[in-house]
C-alpha cells in the first residue's frame, strides 16, 4: 500500500524465450501475460516489431494513472535488439495530465485573508 493508503503504481518487466520456440515447451517457458491477467491492469508481451517505446510509455502511464500493476514481458530477441536510431524515448510531457491536488482559488484567498488579519494583529 502506498502512503495515501492506495495502492502504488508498479511497473512489472519479465524474460521469455525466444518467440520462435513459445508453444512448444522450451526450457523456462512460460505464459507470462496469461501469468499477469490477475493483478496486471495493462498487461502485454513486447515483441520485435512492436511499438516498444510506446508501449513503455503507456505501461507507465498505466501504472502511475491507475495505481495499479503493469507488465511488459520482453522475448530473448527482444531484450537484445538493437535500438532502431529513429526511435526517440518518450517522457511524459502532454501525455499524463498533473494529478496535484489543490484546494480551490477561493479557499487559497480566504486563508491568505487570515493571515493577513492576523500579521496585522500582532
Amino acid at each position: 500500500m502506498g502512503r495515501q493508503g492506495g495502492p502504488s503504481p508498479l511497473l512489472a518487466l519479465s524474460g521469455q524465450v525466444d518467440t520462435q520456440v513459445l508453444g512448444i515447451g522450451a526450457f523456462q517457458e512460460v505464459d507470462l501475460v496469461r501469468s499477469f491477467e490477475q493483478v496486471a491492469d495493462f498487461n502485454h508481451a513486447v515483441h520485435h516489431s512492436s511499438q516498444q517505446a510506446e508501449l513503455m510509455a503507456r505501461a507507465i502511464k498505466h501504472a502511475i494513472i491507475n495505481r495499479e500493476v503493469s507488465h511488459l514481458t520482453f522475448a530473448d530477441e527482444v531484450q537484445v535488439a538493437p535500438q532502431p536510431e529513429h526511435t526517440a524515448a518518450k517522457t511524459p510531457a502532454g501525455r499524463v495530465t498533473p494529478i496535484a491536488i489543490s484546494p480551490p482559488r477561493e479557499m487559497l484567498d480566504r486563508a491568505l485573508h487570515h493571515l493577513q488579519k492576523a500579521k496585522v494583529g500582532l
